[in-house]
């Protein structure tokens, strides 16, 4: 079941109770809640207040699984297909059955969308009395038929949001997905180059989802789909050397697992991994890293924004040039010195859309 939130609360206490009455009706494997922090201005964290209400209602924990990125329809659909469990695994599989429940229509196109898109068999449950606008389409906001092409329609809801960040020769290269845009400051030119032509020595070993590239200064720490990590040259972009986990990062605790990881950064000794729900800081000793503490984004900075919910960024990774920490997440950036104070709240990055 995916459970779509609001960032009204009296609107998301309906949807809650819908969505409990259903489970408890008709029982359901894995329930995704789906739905960011301060969405629309508002003063709320959607996935967690429903992943709690649920839980206090008696619903199994073990079953709820968070989204806590979405700010809108599109978003819902767009992080919630690709929500990974602890061990990696998405959580919507091929074939699954899925049931797409809310108090609002928008619900009839994000399971069609499932069904025509992902291999999966999808209904919709809607319970309520919200009424259409004058200026509705039945097709809400265009999810369903609005663009054919669902690598695009993917793209289109989260961009830019980048996998890495790096710069070189004076310029500015993203990394999304299978391509890398090189760009100036301004962002208003910039050349497009396949992610296999730049990262021919490491792009086998990328996954598909999930990637993770820990800035080191001169290097990359890169997790692989094997779940082990390279060390990588920023300069060359060959790899240096490979570990398995245990052997690189020490003490970490029984439950933390770095399939999960999504970005990572290393200041002078200390190594810091974000993943969905925490923060994780660890100390360099000798060869390794030793796991000290974890938290939610405040562990990093006392300054974390509320908007950004726990922890769940896309990429981190430090300028040397401007001396500056640059934080990625849901086509956000805010900007940080040495000392992991905020220097710019998150802003929406203005970059070109590319068709």
């Amino acid at each position: 079941m995916l459970v779509l939130g609001s960032a009204d609360m009296t609107t998301l206490k309906e949807r809650i109770e819908i969505a409990y009455e259903f489970q408890k009706n008709r029982p359901v494997d894995r329930i995704i809640v789906s739905g960011g922090c301060g969405a629309h201005n508002s003063a709320i964290c959607e996935a967690s207040i429903m992943a709690e209400t649920l839980i206090k209602r008696g619903v199994d924990k073990r079953k709820i699984f968070k989204e806590e990125n979405a700010k809108t329809t599109v978003q819902n659909y767009v992080f919630s297909r690709i929500l990974c469990d602890e061990k990696g695994e998405q959580i919507i599989q091929p074939k699954d059955t899925v049931f797409v429940v809310s108090n609002h229509w928008h619900a009839m196109s994000v399971a069609a969308r499932f069904e025509k898109y992902d291999n999966v068999v999808a209904y919709y449950h809607i319970q309520g009395n919200i009424k259409p606008k004058a200026n509705d389409k039945a097709d809400y906001v265009g999810i369903l038929n609005g663009e054919e092409d669902n690598g695009k329609f993917v793209l289109k809801g989260t961009w830019p949001t980048p996998d890495a960040n790096w710069y070189e020769g004076g310029k500015q290269h993203l990394l999304f997905g299978d391509l890398v845009y090189i760009t100036e400051e301004s962002n208003d030119s910039f050349t497009i180059k396949s992610s296999k032509e730049i990262l021919t020595d490491i792009y086998s070993y990328l996954p598909q989802k999930q990637i993770a590239f820990i800035d080191n200064g001169k290097y990359w720490l890169v997790k692989t789909k094997e779940g082990e990590i390279l060390q990588v040259d920023k300069t060359h972009k060959n790899v240096l050397k490979k570990w398995k986990v245990e052997d690189l990062l020490q003490n970490l605790p029984q439950d933390f697992s770095f399939r999960n990881v999504k970005a990572g950064l290393v200041l002078d000794k200390t190594l810091w991994l974000f993943s969905p729900e925490e923060v994780v800081k660890l100390e360099k000793k000798g060869n390794k890293y030793i796991f000290q503490k974890r938290g939610s984004g405040t562990l990093f900075t006392t300054q974390w924004p509320f908007s950004w919910g726990k922890s769940n960024v896309s990429h981190i990774c430090f300028n040397d040039d401007k001396k500056e920490i640059l934080i990625f997440r849901n086509m956000e950036l805010m900007k940080m010195n040495y000392v992991r104070e905020v220097l710019e709240q998150p802003i929406r990055i203005k970059l070109k859309w590319i068709e």
